[in-house]
Order: structure tokens, then sequence, then C-alpha cells
């Protein structure tokens, strides 16, 4: 009797512990890890990082072309834009909101001169935010042509949802 009712609980756990498991992915990056509960996806190993230390965001990016590199799987990299060894304009989207996919939620705490770093091919750039301002919601957004390596992030407004926020930052 003991040991049908121990079996089961160890049973129960195990389900619990097999389930809970796959909220959590491991990024591998110069050997230690970056988890993340947004989505389940196995044995991811990229060394592209965007870091902002001041809002302790650290994420994975992908290349423009690779399946991963889509808003379903945390952040996109715009497509027209690239990497700074490609391109002068490196624009990044992400999800603000309740779900489990709204990486920069943080992003409103961002000021002028705050800094994004992002990792790339094993070298690290570094941005400082020159402006940032609200959008309509269209899909579209018009930039000027930048001379110097600029990064861009935007995000949804989480307080006029008719709009998005967008972060400029340059290289030092």
């Amino acid at each position: 009797m003991y040991l049908k009712k121990l079996s089961k609980i160890l049973v129960i756990i195990g389900l619990i512990f097999l389930i809970t498991s796959f909220k959590t992915i491991y990024y591998k990056y110069n050997s230690d890890y970056v988890t993340t509960d947004t989505y389940c996806v196995k044995n991811i190993i990229s060394n592209n990082m965007l870091i902002i230390d001041k809002i302790n965001f650290k994420h994975v990016l992908y290349e423009v072309n690779n399946k991963y590199n889509n808003l379903k799987y945390g952040l996109e990299i715009i497509k027209n834009t690239d990497y700074p060894d490609k391109s002068n304009l490196l624009m990044i989207a992400g999800h603000s909101g309740n779900s489990n996919k709204a990486l920069f939620n943080d992003l409103i705490d961002l000021r002028i001169n705050d800094e994004i770093k992002l990792i790339y091919d094993n070298k690290t750039y570094i941005y400082k935010i020159t402006d940032y301002y609200k959008i309509e919601k269209t899909g579209y957004i018009k930039l000027p042509v930048y001379s110097n390596k600029t990064i861009v992030l935007i995000t949804c407004d989480q307080i006029d949802k008719s709009k998005q926020i967008v972060y400029i930052g340059k290289t030092l």
C-alpha cells in the first residue's frame, strides 16, 4: 500500500517537472546561459546579443533570414536593415504588453545617453540613445538615411495602443 502511494506521488512529481521544464530556454553564450520563458525552442545557439544594462535586458538575436528572427519567438530584426558589418541601420522590433513575448516592456525607462550594447560576430558595438519618440502604429516607419552606425528599437506604447515608441541609438 505504501509503495503504491509513493509510486503515484513520484509519477505526479515527474509530470509536474516535465510540464514546467518547457518554460525555460537556455541559450549558450560565451559559456554562461541566458534564460527566458517566452517560448520553447531547444538547442538554439547564437553569439549575437542585445544587451541594455540599465533595464537588465539581455536577449539573443538571429540573422535576418533565420526563421527565429521573428516576433513570435522574441525579437525581430526588420528586413532591409542588418548587423553593423553589413549596414548602417539595424532596426529591432519587440513586443510590449502583458504577453510572455513582451520583451521590450522596460524600454519605457530608457532616456537620452543611455547605452545599448550589441554583440555581433564576437565584436561589441556600443550605442547611445540620441532620441526617442512616438509614432502612429501603421506598420511603417520613416527614417532618415544615417551616415554612421545606428540602432533603432521599436515597440508598442502601453498607454496609447495606437502608437509605437521608437528609440534611436548611435555608435560612440
